[in-house]
């Protein structure tokens, strides 16, 4: 998982009234997906954007990123949570770079 630093360029609008902001991204699905789970254990409302693209049989790099996205009023309390709460996993690894 990889936290991502807030930008106003990762800002999107799903309704008049919400704006959510990027907060990770992964390569890994079952670390999104434990990601979300712990960001919704904490009452912090949260979805994934899974961009894997599926005309490949083998996922690599910016191919499979799964994006987290947070309120943007919330988006300092998860960024914090998953910065002291969460470890670091093999997908941070760059993979291009393999």
């Amino acid at each position: 998982m990889n936290l991502v630093e807030y930008n106003e360029r990762n800002i999107i609008t799903l309704s008049e009234d919400t704006k959510w902001v990027l907060v990770a991204e992964d390569i890994d699905s079952v670390s999104a997906s434990i990601t979300q789970a712990f960001l919704e254990d904490k009452e912090i409302p949260c979805f994934m954007v899974n961009q894997m693209d599926r005309s490949f049989t083998v996922m690599l790099g910016k191919n499979c990123v799964i994006k987290i996205y947070v309120p943007l009023d919330v988006y300092q309390q998860a960024y914090d949570l998953l910065d002291t709460n969460l470890l670091t996993t093999d997908s941070d690894i760059e993979i291009e770079n393999i």
